[in-house]
């Protein structure tokens, strides 16, 4: 009896030990081709084809050859074991993926994240018409009435508007030029080569006149030598007469060759520009009907605009005109004069003008008077202010002028006299 109960037992430990090892050594293949299958069907590595770059496979510590692709890791048994292989995933598979429009890389693998490709060209707002003030060439604004402010990147077309970005005038230091002339016909001579090599403004001429009437007293005096006079042009206000570019002495004038043959007065471009409005206000005539304000912006430039172009701070037509407007108005003549109880209808000495341009310009201006031989009054006509060749603040050659005329009484007279009227 006890030795058929150890014969069944020991038949049972057998069988026992057989299925153990049929099992240990069926199950790891049939694992591993269900893992081989499904790296061929729609596994991570072929679900992600053409969005992930490859990598090789991380190295583990162990013996035993390594495999790569999507194949799994195994880790060592001991013989007669029963342990079911353990499976490690390759860590530079992703763990998810995010859409195929925007894959994302792997976390924790060393890639740098996936964003949208960086805009290449940006869309830039554009005005109705190229007339933008920061245009070049010829694009000019539409005509209106405006202040300088708004005037200094206008280009003409000719030059640029880097002739405008020098300061002139009273934002610049005061000129520290000789007052020598070196200007002559030999100097001021243009070469014809390609492009045209032109002569430089010292070469040509010695410095600017700024002429500014006072409008009353200026028609009293063009009505004295003959002129017709529009009455409704003359109200008591300061108007500009021009920028001429003269030489330091006074008996001549300059060069002839200073006047240019590459530009001229272009009035198609005034026309479309910002210019005109302030041109309007500021410099226009007086003279009677036939004689219009595009006639004598014409004259200006054609008599000395041309020359005063040679000027590396003007360069062009529509330059000059705008730099001759900044140049008055950074003067505000009316409020000087009146800070110093100087206004219209008002009488002064000569000197007493002088002294207050001077205490404000920090240079001597010359002043230009017409005396009314029935009233035996003296009426101011025009302020002439002296600039360099680079539009700097000078002196005015021949500026001093003795005591008895500096108390010369003069009259800032408020209307035209009525001998003048029709």
């Amino acid at each position: 009896m006890m030795c058929t109960k150890r014969l069944l037992v020991c038949l049972t430990f057998q069988t026992l030990l057989i299925i153990s090892e049929a099992g240990r050594n069926l199950k790891p293949n049939s694992q591993a081709s269900g893992l081989r299958s499904s790296a061929t069907g729609t596994g991570l590595g072929s679900a992600n084809s053409g969005r992930f770059r490859p990598q090789n496979p991380a190295n583990f510590p162990g013996p035993g050859p390594q495999t790569s692709g999507t194949s799994a890791q195994f880790s060592p048994q001991t013989p007669g074991a029963p342990v079911w292989p353990r499976l490690q995933t390759l860590v530079h598979f992703p763990s998810s993926i995010s859409s195929v429009g925007r894959p994302e890389s792997p976390t924790n693998n060393g890639f740098p994240p996936l964003r949208p490709p960086d805009s290449t060209f940006q869309t830039m707002p554009r005005s109705a018409s190229s007339s933008s003030i920061s245009s070049t060439g010829s694009g000019f604004l539409r005509p209106g009435r405006s202040s300088l402010s708004s005037l200094g990147s206008i280009s003409s077309g000719y030059g640029s508007s880097a002739n405008l970005q020098e300061l002139v005038g009273l934002d610049a230091p005061r000129s520290t030029a000789i007052q020598t002339s070196i200007a002559s016909a030999e100097t001021c001579v243009d070469r014809g080569t390609v492009p045209v090599i032109i002569a430089s403004a010292e070469n040509c001429f010695d410095y600017f006149t700024l002429a500014v009437s006072w409008a009353p007293g200026y028609a009293y005096k063009q009505w004295k030598n003959g002129k017709n006079i529009r009455e409704t042009k003359v109200t008591p206000l300061w108007i500009i007469h021009g920028l001429w570019p003269s030489m330091f002495d006074r008996s001549t004038d300059p060069m002839l060759t200073c006047w240019r043959s590459d530009i001229f007065f272009n009035w198609n471009r005034f026309t479309t520009s910002k210019i005109l409005g302030t041109l309007d206000n500021s410099w226009y005539t007086i003279f009677a009907k036939g004689y219009n304000n595009k006639k004598l912006w014409e004259h200006e430039f054609k008599d000395h605009g041309s020359c005063a172009s040679r000027s590396s701070v003007i360069g062009d037509d529509v330059n000059y005109f705008i730099r001759t407007i900044q140049l008055v108005q950074q003067l505000n003549i009316s409020s000087t004069l009146a800070s110093s109880r100087y206004k219209a209808g008002f009488t002064t000495k000569l000197r007493d003008i002088i002294g207050i341009m001077k205490n404000k310009l920090e240079v001597n201006i010359r002043v230009d008077y017409v005396l009314h031989p029935q009233t035996g009054e003296n009426y101011l006509s025009e302020l002439f202010i002296c600039y360099d060749v680079k539009l700097k603040l000078m002196d005015c050659p021949n500026g001093v002028l003795p005591n008895y005329k500096l108390d010369t009484d003069i009259k800032l007279v408020e209307q035209l006299p009525t001998e003048c009227r029709t």
